[in-house]
């Protein structure tokens, strides 16, 4: 057992009303050079939650919609939950069941092969839904610097900080998240690739990789054709750390396929 994994033990403590382990909280000690750590949470349980008493587990409430906020789970995305996604389908079961499995090792500190989830498909068939439930679960957890960020969005703020009258600087929109505890990146093949774009999303997750921190990718594209966004030494990286879960299926949204 290496330093943080012994490290991880020791602080692990169980709850005494329900028998589990309580969520870990991640303490960040120069995560950009040792990685993260961690204390123990709160627990979810009911009786855990009732032994806090009412203006504690407010002010814990309160705190997560402000957490949600700052992630970018703002609208339907912060309502976005793992039960809530529909399983009417056995191809719809299983793509829940096996996102279900990875954010449940993940969110656990449990030691994957593959910290970072791929999720490709079709337009509408809920892979944003399931990014976002993933966010929402581990900010359920009391973790921290965890985002979701649309990557066309993010790649339009960028340019805005071009101009001479931008008070904002790329600095700003982009210093936190390759070190963020948990990152999800939307849509990544929305946007028009172009040499630029791919050196922003490399910027981002090249550190990420060589942190092996937990990452959610969203495309509609094959994963042959994602190169055309990422490049092939980016590919070459994801194709290392990624969990693919492929979507299939009619759009929810219209209820077909056009």
């Amino acid at each position: 057992m290496g330093d943080r994994e012994a490290l991880l033990e020791e602080l692990a403590v169980l709850c005494p009303f329900c028998g589990k382990r309580r969520p870990r909280r991640p303490v960040y000690v120069l995560p950009r050079v040792v990685g993260n750590v961690s204390k123990p949470g709160p627990c979810t349980c009911e009786e855990y939650r009732e032994a806090m008493g009412a203006e504690t587990l407010a002010i814990l409430e309160a705190r997560k919609t402000e957490a949600r906020v700052a992630a970018g789970l703002v609208g339907r995305r912060g309502k976005a939950t793992l039960a809530g996604f529909e399983r009417d389908t056995p191809e719809r079961k299983v793509t829940c069941e096996a996102v279900e499995q990875w954010a449940g090792q993940v969110l656990d500190e449990v030691q994957v092969d593959r910290p970072w989830l791929l999720l490709t498909g079709k337009y509408g068939t809920g892979k944003s839904h399931l990014a976002a439930a993933v966010l929402n679960e581990a900010l359920e957890r009391y973790w921290t610097r965890a985002y979701f960020v649309g990557w066309t969005a993010h790649l339009a703020a960028l340019r805005s900080t071009f101009g001479p009258d931008s008070k904002i600087t790329t600095n700003s929109l982009t210093s936190h998240l390759p070190a963020a505890r948990l990152l999800v990146l939307d849509d990544l093949d929305k946007a028009k690739p172009s040499d630029w774009t791919k050196d922003q999303l490399y910027s981002v997750l090249d550190e990420r990789y060589v942190l092996e921190l937990p990452t959610v990718l969203t495309c509609n594209c094959t994963t042959e054709e994602l190169v055309h966004w990422t490049g092939p030494a980016l590919l070459d990286r994801m194709t290392e750390m990624c969990l693919v879960v492929r979507f299939a299926g009619p759009s929810y949204r219209g209820g077909h396929q056009w």
